[in-house]
Protein backbone atom coordinates (compact mmCIF):
# COMPACT_ATOMS: atom_id res chain seq x y z
CA UNK A 1 0.00 0.00 0.00
CA UNK A 2 1.07 3.71 -0.97
CA UNK A 3 1.17 6.55 1.50
CA UNK A 4 -1.06 9.09 0.89
CA UNK A 5 0.55 11.87 -1.09
CA UNK A 6 0.20 15.52 0.66
CA UNK A 7 -1.63 18.17 -1.70
CA UNK A 8 -0.28 19.70 -4.06
CA UNK A 9 -1.14 23.68 -4.58
CA UNK A 10 -2.60 25.12 -7.81
CA UNK A 11 0.09 26.74 -9.39
CA UNK A 12 -0.20 30.64 -8.98
CA UNK A 13 -2.01 32.62 -12.07
CA UNK A 14 0.54 34.24 -13.93
CA UNK A 15 1.84 37.61 -13.14
CA UNK A 16 1.50 41.03 -15.19
CA UNK A 17 4.24 42.34 -15.93
CA UNK A 18 3.31 45.97 -14.63
CA UNK A 19 6.86 47.33 -13.36
CA UNK A 20 8.61 45.68 -16.52
CA UNK A 21 6.33 47.30 -19.18
CA UNK A 22 6.59 50.37 -17.08
CA UNK A 23 10.25 50.41 -16.74
CA UNK A 24 11.03 50.03 -20.55
CA UNK A 25 8.16 52.28 -21.61
CA UNK A 26 10.43 55.21 -19.24
CA UNK A 27 13.38 54.02 -21.05
CA UNK A 28 11.91 54.58 -24.55
CA UNK A 29 10.58 57.54 -24.34
CA UNK A 30 14.17 58.75 -22.16
CA UNK A 31 15.74 57.66 -25.19
CA UNK A 32 13.50 59.05 -28.09
CA UNK A 33 13.45 62.41 -25.88
CA UNK A 34 17.34 62.08 -26.33
CA UNK A 35 17.19 61.43 -29.83
CA UNK A 36 14.79 64.64 -30.46
CA UNK A 37 16.96 67.22 -28.09
CA UNK A 38 20.03 66.09 -30.56
CA UNK A 39 17.98 66.48 -33.56
CA UNK A 40 16.77 69.89 -32.42
CA UNK A 41 20.19 71.06 -31.00
CA UNK A 42 22.06 69.68 -33.94
CA UNK A 43 21.55 72.42 -36.33
CA UNK A 44 22.34 75.35 -33.83
CA UNK A 45 25.65 73.26 -32.48
CA UNK A 46 27.14 72.95 -36.21
CA UNK A 47 26.60 76.75 -36.74
CA UNK A 48 28.57 77.30 -33.83
CA UNK A 49 31.43 74.27 -34.99
CA UNK A 50 31.30 75.08 -38.45
CA UNK A 51 30.82 78.31 -38.92
CA UNK A 52 29.64 79.84 -42.23
CA UNK A 53 32.57 81.90 -43.05
CA UNK A 54 34.85 79.38 -42.76
CA UNK A 55 33.55 77.84 -46.36
CA UNK A 56 35.27 74.44 -46.61
CA UNK A 57 38.47 75.11 -44.73
CA UNK A 58 37.79 72.69 -41.52
CA UNK A 59 36.92 69.75 -44.75
CA UNK A 60 40.79 68.29 -44.66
Amino acid sequence: MNPPTPPTQAPAPPRRPVRQLLAASVGNAVEWYDWYAYTFLATYIAAQVFPESAGNSLVP
